[in-house]
């Protein structure tokens, strides 16, 4: 999905983990990095992010000296990266 701040910041207040897709470069289909970024960390502290691309690990290839974040989502204050064939199991 393209990027709508409404969207988290409403099912942030009913959920307690969110899973939001994402792309590490901005202008397409999906939400990027730097615009999930925009979001508050009491809201990026819930999301786990999925659909990214394959250079997701090496934040060097995409995260500019000028950006206020790192590249690395647990240090920028997201639940991680979501893993492929890991089931979730929230109790």
């Amino acid at each position: 999905t393209m990027f709508d701040k409404d969207y988290p910041n409403q099912f942030s207040r009913l959920s307690e983990v969110m899973f939001h897709d994402c792309q590490i470069f901005q202008g397409g289909v999906h939400a990027s990095y730097h615009e999930l970024m925009t979001l508050p960390n009491e809201i990026r502290s819930k999301i786990y992010l999925y659909h990214y691309n394959d250079n997701w690990d090496k934040p060097k290839t995409w995260v500019k000296d000028s950006d206020n974040f790192t590249g690395d989502p647990i240090k920028d204050g997201f639940l991680g990266w979501a893993n492929q064939q890991v089931a979730y199991d929230f109790e």
